[in-house]
């Protein structure tokens, strides 16, 4: 079995335990560390089948930069 450092208290995510996949980065975190995605939330989820759509809370704050404009080149016109 392969095992996963949680983003947030960088303690092993076992499959056992409950834990959120981030969209972003596809890194685990324990539900209980901060997700903001409560147990009933998370319970239902699991029940239904349904994706809890979730990102790193670092993930959120990073603003990509798009392909454009980083690679634009200044001509000087």
């Amino acid at each position: 079995m392969e095992e996963f450092g949680c983003t947030f208290c960088a303690q092993t995510v076992t499959s056992r335990q409950k834990a959120l996949l981030c969209g972003g980065c596809d890194r685990w975190q324990h539900r209980r560390c901060h997700t903001g995605v409560d147990r009933a939330t998370y319970r239902q989820a699991v029940r239904t089948g349904q994706d809890i759509a979730w990102t790193y809370l670092y993930c959120k704050d990073k603003t990509p930069v798009p392909i454009a404009a980083s690679s634009m080149i200044n001509t000087g016109k």
